[in-house]
Order: C-alpha cells, then structure tokens, then sequence
C-alpha cells in the first residue's frame, strides 16, 4: 500500500505526527496520555511505510517487498490496539474501577494481553497473503478466501476501536451542558462515522470480489490509497497537543495555575507566617495541586482569624484610597482589614466585641483580595508617610510586595 499524496504535503504531516508523538513521550505520562502517544507511534510507523521513497529504500534489503503492505496493516492495527486501551481508561476510570470487570482494564497486565491478541492476528496476516504474494499478485487481484479472512482480521481492531469511541463521544454528548463542545463531540463521531464506514467496505469488496463480481465499487475499493489516511490521524495528533500545551506552559509558568499561585503568594506568605500551624509541609508539584492547596490554607487561616476581622471587613482606620483604582478598592479595604486582624492576632490583643460574620467570608473573592493585598502595603506606606509627616510617628506595613 502506497501513499498517492504528494511530498509536499505527505512529509509535513509526518513531521508533525512524529513530533507531536516525540514531544507527548518526553512530557506526559499519564496511563491514558501513553496510550494515546503509543497510536501515534504506531501511525507513525504507518505513514512512513506507506511513502514510496522509503519503499523504495527498503526493497533493496528485502527478498520480498510485498510484506512491507502487511507490515502496515499490521502497525495499524496495533494503534487500534492502543485505542481500545484508551478507551477502556476513559470508560472506567481509576477511581471508579476497584471491582468487576472494569477493574480488569486498570490491571498492569491487561493491555499488554490486548497487544499480544492484535500482534498475533497481525502476523496472521503474512500466511493469509503468502498465496498472492507467491503468485506476484495483490490480495485483490489474486481473490480467494484468505481475501475475505485478511481482510476480517485486517479491520476487525478497528471496527472494535471506533466503535467504542464512538459510544463514548455520545455518551460525553449527552452528558455535556456545553454547546460547543457537543459539536466538537459530533464532528469526532462523524470521524468515527467514516472510519467505520472504510474499515467495513474493505469486508464487502473482499466479499465481492471472492464472488467474482467487479465493478465500479470493487474498482474504487480496490485501487484506493487511503489518501485521508494521513490527513485524519494528523489532525487527530494536531488535536491531541491541547495536554502538551498545558504541560509546557505549566512548566514555563505560563498557564492559570501557575499564575494564581504567583497572585496567591504574597498573602499566603504573610498569613502562613502568621499561623503557621494550618499548613501543610509536604507541598505538591504540580501547579494546579499547588494552588487549590494555598487556597485551602489561606481561607483557613482567615477563619482562625474572623475573631479579629471586623465586620463586613472594612479596617477600623480606613485610609485615603483615592489613588487606587475603583475596582480595587473593595480587595485592598479587605486587605488591610485581614493584615489589621494579623496583627491582632500576633500581638495577643483582645478581640473587639464585633467581629466578621461567616457570611462576610462568604461574600470575600478571594482573587480580589489578592490582588488588594499586593497593592495594601504601598496604600500603609503611604498613609505611615502621611501621619509621620503630621504627627511624627507611624505603623509600617506588614509586609512588603512580593514579585
């Protein structure tokens, strides 16, 4: 089997077929993403074979070149392979998965089986085809009944593959609340839809031709190349860099976990420094753990202090916030009523008879009290210079902006 695409556009594909699966092997490494990284290899493996330039190549050390058409099914039924596992992982997740038979698919051993049963059927494929290949001839020209079992066993592991994608994209349809993504679930089962569709006319024209009857749709499925071969699985692999793209912005900071825990840092340095006996030593790696962490810290900490916090968080000697923006207003009067409550706490001063109501945490966004608390140390400086100035004395901030 011969690609017909042009080089021009054949070997752009392959480069980014095989650079997607290079990049998702060094840089994701859940079960289900080598799953998915381990189709690609094999589709890979699939588009090279498939260039006449490296047919070419290899007819030179083989003393049959015709098993390089079945060497090529045979990669690509192991991405089917690679398929049903991922599959099987997103139908029945870990935690979901402690007994029965969904249990099964999280077993160390049981991909493997699946590999081992499509392997064996692959390499059935080369005695199928030994009888046309010792006439000089293509399966479909030589006919017979290995046509027919090739051809079963040839498109069996796909048939079962997209299949069962496809029961989980309108399952995921369904479920889904999301417009968008439930054409994005629709286009992909439309995919499915034509895969399916090619896998099983591959039957009918064995069918067909075994019987003897050619015509134009055993002519047409006989001599097709599978130009959208390459095309589909590249933009498969295309669609498949969203979690690498996450992966390489979380390690160069760039994605919204990373950046909430910069915002997140200089309040929780302060408020951990205050009471440190809500956090936790063991922090995690990864960034979005990271910041779900210091969120459930800082709003811990804010509880061990609501005693000292006064109501609806407005600082009992409010400053002059003319100079800031008025939508910051409300995080940096927050602020300074959190970092008024610090020092209470930290110099053991009583707390005042009124004190924040539950319903005041409620009501606090805690993205806005970040953002109020990088610009509260400079609002203290400046009202500390201010009373410096006029009554010769002043209470220095808390801490100083971080980053």
């Amino acid at each position: 089997m011969t690609s017909t695409l042009p080089a021009a556009i054949e070997w752009p594909m392959m480069i980014i077929l095989l650079t997607v699966a290079l990049l998702r092997a060094l840089f994701l490494h859940s079960r289900l993403d080598q799953r998915l990284t381990t189709m690609l290899v094999f589709w890979g493996f699939c588009a090279l074979l498939r260039d006449p330039h490296i047919q070419d190549q290899l007819a030179e050390h083989l003393v049959d070149p015709s098993v390089i058409r079945q060497t090529t099914h045979m990669f690509a039924m192991l991405a089917s392979a690679a398929i049903i596992g991922a599959c099987a992982l997103w139908a029945a997740p870990a935690e979901r998965s402690t007994t029965g038979l969904a249990a099964a698919w999280h077993r160390p051993e049981t991909q493997p089986i699946v590999y081992t049963v499509v392997l064996t059927m692959g390499l059935a494929l080369f005695p199928l085809s030994a009888p046309a290949r010792a006439a000089g001839q293509t399966l479909e020209q030589h006919g017979g009944w290995q046509l027919i079992a090739y051809m079963v066993v040839y498109a069996a592991p796909t048939i079962v593959a997209i299949s069962a994608v496809a029961v989980l994209l309108i399952e995921a349809a369904r479920q889904t609340k999301s417009a968008l993504a439930a054409v994005g679930f629709a286009l992909a089962v439309v995919a499915c839809a034509i895969s399916l569709l090619d896998s099983t006319t591959r039957i009918i024209n064995a069918c067909f031709l075994y019987g003897g009857h050619r015509n134009a749709f055993t002519i047409w499925r006989s001599e097709s190349n599978d130009v959208l071969f390459l095309p589909e699985v590249t933009l498969i692999a295309l669609v498949l860099t969203g979690p690498l793209v996450n992966r390489l912005a979380e390690r160069m900071g760039l994605d919204k976990s990373s950046r909430q825990v910069r915002r997140l840092t200089p309040m929780w340095n302060d408020l951990s420094g205050a009471v440190p006996t809500v956090i936790l030593q063991q922090r995690p790696d990864r960034a979005d753990e990271l910041a779900q962490r210091m969120s459930i810290e800082i709003w811990d900490t804010l509880i061990r202090l609501r005693d000292y916090l006064p109501p609806r968080l407005i600082p009992r000697r409010t400053p002059d916030l003319s100079h800031i923006r008025e939508r910051d207003r409300v995080g940096v009067t927050a602020a300074l009523a959190v970092q008024e409550a610090i020092e209470g706490y930290r110099t053991g001063t009583p707390p005042e008879s009124s004190s924040a109501t539950p319903s005041d945490l409620n009501h606090l966004d805690l993205e806005e009290l970040a953002r109020g608390w990088v610009l509260a140390p400079h609002t203290l400086r400046t009202e500390t210079e201010e009373q410096t100035t006029t009554e010769g004395h002043g209470r220095p901030g808390l801490s100083t902006p971080h980053g």
